[in-house]
């Protein structure tokens, strides 16, 4: 067996990141090749990324950026708080995030094959780093944007990084640029209030179908006369359009303004014809 130099157990840890007792011990293995040490180390990874793929995974950190045509949001778990301040685990996530706005991946199996400056895709550098680390990590999800001419992205994080947000809205008559601003608040209100859609045409059917529902059995359980019952429902449909869409939500800065009544006014502050609100992503970590 060849033997297994402390310059040998350092060089290979400057290659892979591992401590330097799984150097030693992989070198060994290997009987002193530093490749063959390489594959023990990376299967030792891609092991202890198996051995944990049924843990929780609920914290880390949702990470926000954009270019002048796309906007990008992506979620990065792990176990524990401490894991998700560490310099490695932010690194792999933030280039992860440059990745995604660069290439577009289809989905998340397309993002994993996707090489990191290491040379290895992104599946295997994150089974690498919970390999080393011990916490089961990697992407969970993530959003991409694409912005047209005359679109502008507001993106705010909260909480360190707990809640991301991004808000894309059209505007015309004026340079999207004008609207930044409340484009921000928009993504902080979404952050805040957690809507569920843009506006009630855009609910799920089914979800709406079931309030009213719920409504009319409380309604008739409350006693209220045949007569008076969908009126009632009709109601409290409205207040829970209030509650769960953004346009109709009150805006967290103003109670008595709605998100439509502060768009409408900034679309005339900046002399735009209309602002109008496309989509929203929002991540909170492990929900």
């Amino acid at each position: 067996m060849a033997a297994v130099t402390a310059e040998m157990v350092k060089a290979l840890r400057e290659r892979t990141g591992a401590g330097m007792l799984d150097c030693k011990k992989a070198l060994n293995e290997a009987n002193g090749d530093e490749q063959a040490a390489i594959e023990i180390l990376r299967k030792k990874g891609a092991a202890t990324a198996a051995k944990r793929a049924d843990r929780d995974a609920n914290m880390g950190k949702v990470l926000l950026a954009q270019t002048a045509s796309r906007a990008v949001a992506i979620e990065a778990n792990c176990e524990t708080e401490p894991v998700g301040n560490l310099d490695e685990f932010n690194a792999l996530a933030k280039e992860c995030l440059q990745l995604t706005m660069d290439n577009n991946p289809a989905d998340l199996e397309a993002l994993g094959a996707l090489k990191t400056s290491s040379g290895d895709t992104v599946a295997v550098a994150w089974e690498q780093l919970t390999g080393k680390i011990g916490e089961k990590m990697g992407i969970r999800r993530f959003a991409v944007i694409e912005k047209a001419a005359d679109e502008v992205v507001g993106l705010y994080s909260h909480m360190g990084g707990k809640i991301g947000v991004a808000v894309k809205l059209a505007v015309a008559g004026a340079a999207p640029e004008a609207a930044a601003e409340l484009a921000k608040s928009i993504a902080m209100q979404v952050a805040a209030f957690a809507p569920v859609a843009i506006r009630p045409s855009e609910i799920d059917p089914a979800l709406v179908a079931k309030e009213r529902e719920i409504y009319r059995e409380q309604a008739a359980q409350a006693g209220t006369k045949p007569e008076f019952i969908d009126r009632q429902v009709e109601g409290r449909l409205g207040k829970y359009y209030k509650e769960v869409c953004l346009e109709e939500q009150s805006t967290a800065f103003d109670a008595k303004k709605s998100c439509k009544q502060l768009i409408a006014e900034t679309a005339k502050e900046i002399g735009a014809s209309s602002i109008v609100v496309k989509q929203f992503v929002r991540f909170a970590l492990g929900k």
